[in-house]
């Protein structure tokens, strides 16, 4: 059998994230110091695979040292991993983002797990992979149980899909709402299929293009439900959520890295760059790039890194990447590379 290979749909303007997106694209920012795209290509390899196609269209010249990073990184462990960018300078929908990934890969054979680039989750992709190619589904699509006041609009019936967005089985049961995550696995047919429909159509959606004929044409469509941790970093107010929730909560997410925990403690990665007359307030969490003068008073709740905290400053419930020396008061705010996004008081 083929081994799987990976696709990240990066592309896209993020006018979401904005003023953050201005200063890179929304994969790149950092989540608890980390690109976002960091955890699916994570994610992607402890699946399996060891080509990732990426499609980049909003500041395409910043991928390039994160994902040659990234690749160093792993092959250091010992996986010779490879990340493809696949330029895409028009919008070209998911479905011909998908199709376009697949080209820069040489239209590889075995199945494709194809993950959106920006949320943050807990999954086991090994083991859905292997759910997958065991059920002999041409597509499985991993769902998540409804959130508030988002509309999943998927139904499930064990673990066929009988409903998504306005297509129905006839005769399926009604079965329990659920929320597509972002995830789909695809088998080489499929993937020639949506090949030929981008070719016809310059902005395609996969659901419409695929995922839905296929599930019309007999049911064909495999979902797995992942009741665990999710969260799409679609706007600064939903970076900050998170970042709260991932200091308060331990290890919310496999992928979470050494941040503190329990409302009171510090993780600092490099303790001689903080003054001893600086007052923390956990939790915080300090990258290695990050600094902090005497008398500034830090947390909580604070993400930072690539930033020096100034004397006297104060920072609370803020995120800080890439802001070189900053002073005065920070707080309820997103701050990378010198955009700042300001968010009401919590």
């Amino acid at each position: 059998m083929h081994a799987p290979h990976g696709m990240i749909l990066a592309a896209g303007l993020g006018s979401r994230m904005r003023p953050l997106t201005d200063a890179l694209p929304k994969p790149l920012l950092p989540f608890l110091n980390t690109p976002i795209i960091a955890y699916a290509v994570d994610h992607l390899v402890r699946a399996g695979a060891r080509r990732i196609g990426v499609n980049v269209h909003h500041l395409p010249e910043a991928f390039a040292p994160v994902l040659t990073a990234l690749e160093t990184s792993w092959r250091r462990q010992g996986v010779q991993l490879e990340i493809v960018v696949a330029p895409e300078p028009v919008l070209l929908g998911t479905g011909g983002g998908v199709a376009n990934i697949w080209r820069a890969l040489g239209r590889p054979d075995g199945t494709a797990i194809v993950v959106n680039g920006d949320p943050v989750y807990n999954a086991d992709l090994a083991a859905s992979l292997a759910a997958h190619q065991a059920s002999g589904a041409p597509i499985s699509m991993l769902l998540r149980p409804l959130l508030d006041g988002h509309p999943g609009r998927v139904w499930l019936d064990g673990d066929r899909v009988v409903g998504l967005r306005d297509a129905r089985l006839s005769g399926a049961p009604v079965g329990h709402e659920l929320a597509f995550m972002g995830i789909h696995l695809l088998e080489p047919e499929l993937l020639h299929r949506l090949d030929r429909e981008a070719s016809r159509n310059a902005l395609s959606d996969i659901l419409e293009r695929i995922t839905i004929p296929t599930l019309l044409e007999g049911g064909g469509v495999r979902g797995e439900v992942i009741d665990d941790f999710w969260v799409a970093l679609d706007t600064p107010a939903l970076l900050l959520g998170a970042t709260r929730q991932a200091l308060d909560v331990e290890r919310p997410f496999a992928q979470s890295p050494a941040v503190p925990t329990h409302g009171a403690a510090l993780s600092l990665f490099n303790p001689r760059h903080i003054h001893g007359k600086a007052l923390l307030s956990g939790p915080v969490f300090l990258g290695a790039g990050a600094a902090v003068g005497a008398g500034a008073r830090v947390g909580p709740n604070v993400v930072a890194d690539h930033t020096e905290i100034g004397p006297g400053t104060v920072v609370k419930n803020a995120v800080l990447f890439g802001m070189g020396r900053i002073e005065g008061t920070w707080t309820d705010c997103v701050a990378i590379n010198g955009r700042i996004a300001q968010l009401p008081g919590s």
